[in-house]
């Protein structure tokens, strides 16, 4: 399969991150959402042109394709992001603040890349796209930790509504690899979908077991798989097997824990199936590989993967804390410990 056929594929899967986006929103918010995906694609396509003719250096990919299936991904990841703190999405300084986020995340790769790069850090991620996942995991986490949204509706999810075409989600996420030219890139499509059955597996058994219903429970456990491995691709099926299974059955436990605990819906499961697996992404590399394949000494490694998370973690913390104090109407309160 040559380089064109890779990416009208991926394309078509980017597209699917995007129905599910407007799938899950009322009918009355559905035609906003996508005149602000379509504004967000034309303002990211046409920053795309303006730096391609002044020949300064892109962040998005060298190919129109290759953008369009980014600017999808990306729009996907800013939604996840601003579910909660901006579930009333309709003031025009808002869209502003939408597109702006998608800027930034579009750059966030290549600012990774620099900061790695410049000071000889030599980060242990495979394929390149566990930063996006801690990010939505912070956004998460902060506006259910410290901020009520009044009016924030959850949305309305068919529970019979846990399609099998949902295992082909994370693979969109793949356009942002280095792998794109590579024919290998389908060998851990592959992969990923494994991964999503073994979560999915870990995941039933323990909802089984637990004897409480869940939403969306393959979509959920399919994105927990794969997020968990994303940072080491590549692994031995005898290894990720077993690991996968345990990774769905702490993140289900993970889950019903947090219902317990009076969080919302939304939250909960953005934060059991973003940031939780982010974590783990983080430190499988040392517990699943080989040393020889580590670029640094064990303690080395171990601080300089705390730091790509915390250099993350921190930064999606300061965008929010902005996106705050930009709200002309605030629409947040400070959560008051009881």
């Amino acid at each position: 399969m040559n380089f064109s056929e890779t990416e009208f594929i991926l394309f078509l899967l980017s597209l699917f991150l995007v129905h599910r986006v407007i799938s899950l929103l009322p009918d009355n918010r559905k035609n906003f959402f996508v005149f602000v995906w379509m504004t967000q694609t034309v303002f990211l396509f046409s920053l795309f042109e303006v730096l391609r003719f002044f020949q300064i250096p892109i962040p998005l990919a060298n190919t129109y394709l290759s953008v369009l299936s980014q600017t999808n991904v990306i729009f996907f990841v800013t939604y996840i992001s601003l579910e909660k703190i901006s579930s009333n999405l309709t003031a025009r300084p808002n869209i502003f603040l939408f597109l702006c986020l998608g800027l930034v995340l579009s750059y966030f790769p290549n600012i990774i890349g620099m900061l790695t790069n410049s000071f000889g850090i030599q980060v242990f991620d495979k394929t390149g796209i566990t930063h996006f996942f801690i990010f939505m995991g912070t956004f998460t986490w902060l506006s259910q930790m410290f901020f009520i949204v009044p009016g924030f509706s959850e949305p309305e999810v068919d529970p019979r509504e846990n399609s099998p075409l949902y295992f082909l989600l994370p693979i969109s996420f793949l356009i942002f690899s280095p792998w794109t030219e590579d024919p290998k890139i389908w060998s851990y499509s592959a992969q990923f979908l494994l991964i999503g059955f073994f979560s999915f597996l870990g995941f039933k058994s323990t909802s089984y077991f637990l004897k409480v219903p869940v939403e969306r429970e393959i979509e959920k456990s399919v994105w927990v798989g794969v997020v968990s491995f994303a940072s080491c691709a590549g692994l031995s099926f005898f290894l990720y097997a077993p690991v996968t299974i345990l990774v769905g059955v702490f993140a289900r436990l993970m889950e019903h824990l947090l219902s317990k605990h009076e969080w919302s819906k939304t939250s909960t499961m953005n934060f059991c199936i973003y940031f939780f697996p982010s974590v783990l992404a983080t430190y499988f590399p040392l517990l699943l590989l080989p040393r020889i394949e580590w670029p640094h000494a064990p303690y080395v490694l171990l601080g300089v993967q705390t730091l790509y998370f915390l250099t993350i973690h921190l930064t999606a913390a300061f965008i929010f804390g902005l996106f705050l104090l930009g709200n002309p109407k605030p629409k947040a309160e400070f959560a008051k410990k009881q």
